[in-house]
């Protein structure tokens, strides 16, 4: 699987949607109501701002791995 935070380039806070890209590779309707559904949950660390989910970089290594980040 390739690394999606390469275009990050430092962010420390991503969309919902950025974020579903880096996880699942793809931000299509079905991996982004996943996303969704997963912020819901509590299984993402997340914060919401308004309609905005924001997920730290931190999250997405907790959930994705560290060698993804290279």
């Amino acid at each position: 699987m390739t690394s999606h935070f390469k275009s990050a380039d430092g962010k420390l806070l991503y969309t919902a949607k950025e974020a579903c890209l880096i996880v699942f590779g793809t931000n299509d309707r079905t991996k982004l109501n996943l996303m969704y559904r997963l912020l819901k949950s509590g299984k993402i660390e997340a914060e919401r701002v308004g309609n905005t989910w924001l997920i730290s970089r931190k999250a997405l290594v907790e959930l994705h791995g560290q060698e993804n980040l290279q």
